[in-house]
């Protein structure tokens, strides 16, 4: 499973990869917007984990949407979950469990249990 991440803070987008792969999914982390839509657009990614971006997450999860792909949105703002509630999209206010998020986007976990953002295993 490959998780494409659209994260526009360069240490919570490392963060977020190296434990989604320590959860065995490969990742694409690009470091911006335009090359996380390319790399969307070409369809090699099974899901997407979008931070909320200002408001700018609404062009990933159209085109995700579009192609199929599960989409889970990130935020460290209220109101952008609860918009994105409102349109029937996974939505989780950070800071957030990630085993929970890697649920969401189908990814099963390693063998051994790590600690996550939280600290929790």
């Amino acid at each position: 499973m490959t998780i494409l991440i659209i994260e526009d803070d360069a240490q919570c987008r490392k963060m977020l990869k190296e434990t989604i792969e320590a959860y065995g999914c490969e990742v694409d982390a690009p470091e911006t917007l335009d090359d996380a839509l390319r790399i969307l657009t070409l369809g090699h990614v099974d899901a997407v984990l979008c931070d909320g971006l200002g408001g700018l997450w609404l062009r990933p999860f159209t085109e995700a949407v579009k192609l199929g792909k599960a989409f889970v949105l990130l935020s460290g703002d209220p109101r952008q979950i609860e918009a994105a509630r409102n349109l029937g999209i996974r939505a989780y206010l950070k800071p957030h469990s990630i085993r929970e998020i890697l649920g969401e986007l189908g990814c099963t976990g390693p063998a051994e249990p790590i600690a996550d953002a939280t600290g929790e295993p």
